[in-house]
């Protein structure tokens, strides 16, 4: 969590004071890059400023191509665990000794799932009207190119942060009048893991009964499954 809770006090703070240059190609390797990544795991950290203060999650994810993504986000009775699958969810919270496994009413579709992080991202630099790159950054040790984007569609600023030997970004900080808004990033990051199905199912849990309910893919899977009466 120190790492990750360094990310955003680093992301919090930073200012363009020197510009350097990425590659030219920088899009195409990118874009290379990411058509490689069959998935990917890591430490994560998601920061929102307010006027006065941040309030910041922190956990683990593993994201893959085939539309898993597993989110274990830190809580103070342990993780949140949040699975999202085609068709399908798994969600648990420690507060609550329930697991709810949600499948897909029938007809229903599945939306576009924000917060799958280095793919959204990788679009963001693709549909960019404009960008302008940054002085170059360490972060967790590993060398990264900052480039500034600009979209016709928004007022904000983006800035990206892709690293140097991945070729993939894995931060990102959303400003506005020159003041972070948001900001998310991984440390840690392994790529291409061997992840069977298997991986993305809450295991059993000891006098955790799991509960199977009809699911509106639109809902979050928080917010239906507070909608399953706790035992007792």
């Amino acid at each position: 969590m120190g790492a990750a809770l360094g990310m955003v006090h680093f992301l919090a703070l930073m200012i363009p004071l020197a510009v350097a240059k990425p590659p030219a190609d920088l899009v195409e390797k990118v874009n290379s890059a990411w058509q490689e990544t069959r998935n990917y795991c890591g430490s994560f950290v998601f920061a929102v400023y307010g006027k006065s203060n941040m309030a910041a999650n922190t956990g683990k994810a593993c994201v893959d191509r085939k539309g898993r993504v597993l989110t274990e986000t830190d809580g103070p009775l342990g993780p949140v665990i949040d699975i999202r699958l085609p068709g399908e969810a798994w969600y648990y919270d420690p507060s609550r000794p329930v697991i709810t496994h949600l499948i897909a009413k029938e007809g229903s579709e599945d939306p576009a799932r924000p917060g799958q992080g280095i793919g959204e991202w990788v679009e963001l630099l693709n549909d960019a009207t404009s960008t302008r790159p940054l002085k170059d950054q360490t972060i967790d040790g590993r060398k990264h190119w900052l480039v500034e984007l600009h979209s016709e569609e928004s007022a904000n600023i983006t800035v990206l942060f892709i690293d140097q030997k991945l070729k993939l970004p894995t931060a990102l900080e959303l400003r506005k009048d020159d003041k972070p808004l948001l900001s998310s990033g991984y440390t840690s990051l392994s790529l291409n893991k061997d992840l069977p199905e298997a991986y993305f199912q809450i295991r059993p849990l000891f006098n955790v009964p799991t509960v199977e309910i009809s699911w509106d893919p639109a809902e979050s899977p928080a917010d239906a499954s507070q909608k399953v009466d706790s035992p007792g």
